[in-house]
């Protein structure tokens, strides 16, 4: 038993000895392993210009920048293979005859037989592309390419997506392969085919496209059998992803100029869509230096300059809206009165809470803070569109929003803020406006602004296409000159302009200001000493001339009044007494008298008189006045409408009231004069209304503005069967504008109006008292007639609401009926 014990543990002994053996042999095996070769062969199309070699011999293109900038990390050097077919590189990687390929698409085929790079080197998309010259194929005119001869390189990914695209659209085409894209573009550029379909990079930008689909990324593959090469390769990437973000797109701009050549192409349906565009109503905020200001009555800015290049590019034509915030701006936009917003800091959730859509971004950059010196920025001022971003991202810090970057400026100067936060275009622009010594620029490159257009999101999405396409060609293009042009023509202030001088020039500078200061200083006493007898004659003679004037105008005023009662006591007054005393001896006061008529006239006489005793009380300003008292508003414009209605049955005028536009309201009024006021106007329309005629006397209340307390009423009386010489209407114009500029003229007026009948005399004297009558408790009024709609006056007060438990009414039938049988 134990000999079976001790043979059972030397083999366990020696099983482990050889496993400890075998382990270590691999770890040594693994450590002695061959490092990635130092030179790399890598493959290239012999005809592409993504990787080629100029005349001197010397590599060139987007793929062999990126390669030297890869092995700045590497160390690797490169030796380059050209193929004339791209298929051919592919399998060549595949099989480890060279090491690194570059602009590869990925496909599920090619990751099972090769490393791919972690991170994409560059993007593309498929495009179908035609000469220059050929005018028979149009952006976005699809259609027209059916039936084509179309060149395409044979079993490559890009082709695979072409096939992909004609058949989904429908598309049927006469295919002629390739082996190598050189080939291919040759044969476009001979006439041997109409159209290409390849990958839309390099020298492939040079043609326009008529269609762009299947966008990509494209990337370095590695030979599979060499796996330390695509380690180094991802680590690489990932250095140059981390520390120079801008690489990928700053390269494509300096090796690929021609990227952007035809981005901008209209299709003839795009072309019809423009073409039935109206002008679109752009929002542009009227203080928003650079992006938008007002200078000399227009619109400039950084949005301006772009949309008009949009506008020069497409053919869409704008028009500006000044709107004071992005408030009034969003207001605008949800009543359909704008079509789009001229600038707006990117912000989806906000865009969605307020039914918006967000263009691609025109401006792009990081939050920059303008800082007072001296001062940690602990308070920032910063627009609506920003605060709810910045509040995330420093939570530490205490924000005052503004609804422009202008009002944040104007915190910042007066120091209630430590800085600005806004986007970088905006704090540079504000850095040239302020003194230098007292701000400073700090850039905050972790937190990204971007400025875009915003459209409604019911917007065409035609039109958002044609924008967003336009404002990526522009960005890629003339965005820096369109800024830099823009704080150019920012104004420069006296103090910024003192801070550029020397300390030699500014010491020249301040002594000539103060020597400058002195002379005038000088030059004005000895002109105040010298004029100052002279300014005191001359105040002493304008009072004396206006104080003569004056006396002059009170005279004639007087003169005037006096002429006009003694016409009115010895052509009017005395003969009415006589006559009255006449037909009531004779027994005309009874209806059945013949003299019945003459009667009722020297009443009216009478009346008239009446009239004008008021008229000269309204005038001397002698009309006793009582306190404002409560009233519950639509029951007292019932009664007196009741009482009217009487006075109307009497001469058969059918009479309407209608007071819903008010409800319990009770209101603060001199009720005197305001009754007097409903009495007079209903009385005079009663009057002169013909029988079997017609009257409306409505009334509606409203509230004024953001005050619970204020209301206007609007009394409305029309009688439509009235009629109102033009002679009369002249004589009411010309009696309202004396009386507004002093109602003692209003005699002088009257006097001068050659009014025919006694009827329009005493109308107009009757208009003269509402004239002077309702501006006393605080309204005004208006007299209109024409020949369809008749007499119609309208009187609107301005009130004050009670704050009552609604009393109880009194009765005002008495005084408002005696008026109306006076009448």
């Amino acid at each position: 038993m134990i000999q079976h014990l001790i043979s059972r543990a030397l083999c366990l002994a020696l099983v482990l000895f050889v496993g400890l053996s075998l382990a270590a042999g691999a770890v040594e095996a693994e450590n002695t392993a061959d490092p990635a070769p130092a030179k790399l062969r890598v493959g290239y199309s012999s005809s592409g210009s993504m990787l080629y070699q100029d005349a001197e011999g010397k590599y060139r293109g987007y793929d062999a920048i990126y390669l030297y900038e890869i092995a700045r990390y590497t160390g690797w050097e490169y030796e380059f293979v050209p193929y004339t077919n791209w298929s051919q590189a592919i399998a060549d990687v595949a099989a480890g005859r060279i090491d690194i390929l570059p602009t590869v698409l990925k496909t599920p085929e090619r990751e099972k037989k090769m490393f791919f790079s972690l991170y994409p080197m560059a993007s593309t998309s498929i495009a179908v592309i035609a000469r220059p010259e050929d005018n028979r194929y149009i952006y976005g005119d699809i259609g027209s390419t059916d039936g084509a001869r179309v060149g395409v390189r044979e079993q490559t990914a890009d082709t695979k997506a072409f096939f992909r695209w004609a058949a989904k659209n429908g598309l049927h085409f006469d295919i002629a392969n390739y082996h190598d894209r050189g080939d291919l573009l040759a044969a476009l550029r001979a006439g041997d085919i109409d159209l290409a379909a390849t990958s839309y990079a390099g020298d492939v930008q040079k043609f326009p496209a008529i269609a762009e689909f299947a966008p990509q990324p494209m990337y370095f593959i590695v030979n599979p059998q060499k796996p330390q090469i695509a380690a180094r390769l991802d680590q690489a990437m990932s250095n140059i992803l981390l520390y120079n973000a801008s690489f990928a797109s700053l390269l494509e701009r300096v090796s690929q100029p021609d990227k952007n050549r035809y981005r901008v192409l209209i299709s003839e349906k795009e072309k019809d869509f423009i073409a039935a565009l109206p002008p679109q109503r752009v929002a542009l905020i009227a203080n928003n230096a650079p992006y938008s200001y007002q200078r000399d009555g227009k619109m400039e800015g950084i949005t301006v300059r772009v949309l008009e290049h949009i506008a020069a590019l497409t053919g869409i034509s704008f028009t500006y809206v000044p709107v004071k915030d992005e408030a009034e701006a969003f207001a605008l936009s949800e009543k359909g009165e704008i079509d789009l917003i001229g600038s707006m800091n990117v912000d989806y959730f906000r865009a969605q809470e307020n039914k918006l859509r967000m263009t691609t971004p025109y401006e792009q950059d990081s939050i920059a803070l303008l800082v007072r010196k001296g001062h940690e920025p602990e308070r920032l001022a910063v627009t609506g569109g920003q605060v709810q971003f910045l509040r995330e991202h420093m939570p530490d810090k205490d924000f005052v929003t503004t609804a422009t970057a202008a009002d944040a400026l104007s915190l910042l100067e007066q120091g209630r803020v430590d800085a600005i936060a806004c986007d970088m275009m905006t704090a540079t622009y504000y850095a040239s406006l302020l003194h230098r010594g007292d701000y400073e620029l700090r850039t905050l490159p972790d937190l990204p602004s971007c400025i875009a257009l915003a459209l409604p999101e019911d917007a065409d999405p035609q039109l958002g296409f044609l924008l967003d396409r336009t404002i990526q060609y522009l960005v890629d293009t003339k965005m820096d000159e369109i800024e830099q042009k823009e704080l150019n023509a920012a104004p420069i202030s006296f103090t910024n302009l003192f801070d550029r001088l020397t300390s030699a020039q500014a010491n020249a500078f301040v002594f000539l200001l103060v020597l400058a200061i002195c002379l005038l200083a000088y030059f004005l006493w000895m002109l105040w000493h010298r004029n100052r007898l002279e300014r005191r004659v001359a105040v002493i003679e304008r009072e004396h001339d206006s104080m003569t004037a004056s006396l002059a105008w009170e005279k004639k005023i007087g003169h005037a009044q006096q002429d006009f009662f003694a016409y009115m006591d010895d052509n009017i007054i005395r003969p009415v007494l006589i006559s009255l005393k006449h037909l009531l001896a004779m027994g005309a006061a009874e209806p059945e008298s013949p003299l019945h008529e003459d009667y009722l006239r020297c009443g009216q006489v009478q009346d008239f008189l009446i009239e004008v005793r008021l008229l000269n009380q309204l005038t001397q300003d002698n009309l006793a006045r009582a306190d404002w008292q409560d009233l519950p508003l639509s029951a007292t414009l019932t009664e007196q409408g009741n009482t009217l209605s009487m006075a109307a049955a009497r001469k058969n005028i059918r009479f309407t009231m209608d007071f819903s536009g008010i409800g319990e309201e009770h209101v603060l009024v001199e009720k005197r004069l305001f009754l007097m006021t409903l009495t007079r106007v209903m009385s005079y329309l009663i009057k002169y209304t013909p029988a079997g005629g017609s009257l409306l006397f409505s009334a509606f209340l409203s509230h004024m503005g953001d005050d619970p307390k204020r209301c206007v009423l609007w009394i409305f009386f029309h009688a439509p069967d009235l009629f109102v010489t033009p002679a009369l209407l002249q004589a009411v114009r010309a009696m309202r504008e004396c009386a507004q500029k002093n109602p003692r003229t209003i005699y002088e007026c009257m006097s001068q109006e050659k009014c025919q009948t006694l009827d329009e005399q005493s109308m107009l004297v009757r208009l003269a008292i509402l004239e002077l009558l309702i501006p006393k408790i605080g309204g005004e009024w208006e007299l209109s007639y024409t020949k369809d709609k008749g007499t119609e006056v309208t009187v609107d007060l301005v009130l004050d609401l009670a704050d009552t438990d609604f009393p109880t009414i009194e009765n005002t039938d008495s005084s408002a009926e005696g008026t109306l049988q006076s009448s």
